[in-house]
């Protein structure tokens, strides 16, 4: 009961228990912040240059609509990068590193 509360509740949940999953989730997360902000700076941007060019009547508002809509288009294509990640490798876990005599430096 607790632990389906606390999945529920958490940004992030990694489903098993091994930590060394950690850096790739890091890893994602700085790249969805990533497109995040490029995605805030493109829509402000095209905004910020949109709104003088309809208010002195440079461009029609079908324009300005038309070329808003087109940018909102690359604004989704580009969040759905975030979204692609690579596969984990596979990995098993081991016992911590044992040192030979030959690797220890001590010839036999």
């Amino acid at each position: 009961m607790g632990t389906d509360v606390a999945i529920e509740t958490a940004d992030v949940a990694l489903m098993g228990e091994d930590l060394r999953h950690l850096p790739q989730a890091f890893t994602h997360a700085r790249r969805a912040r990533r497109i995040m902000l490029q995605n805030v700076g493109l829509s402000l941007g095209l905004i910020t240059a949109l709104m003088p060019l309809a208010l002195f009547g440079v461009l029609g508002l079908a324009a300005v609509v038309l070329v808003h809509e087109l940018a909102e288009v690359v604004v989704i294509a580009n969040g759905v990068r975030a979204g692609r990640t690579k596969a984990l490798q596979a990995t098993t876990i081991t016992g911590p590193p044992t040192l030979t005599p030959t690797a220890a430096g001590v010839s036999a």
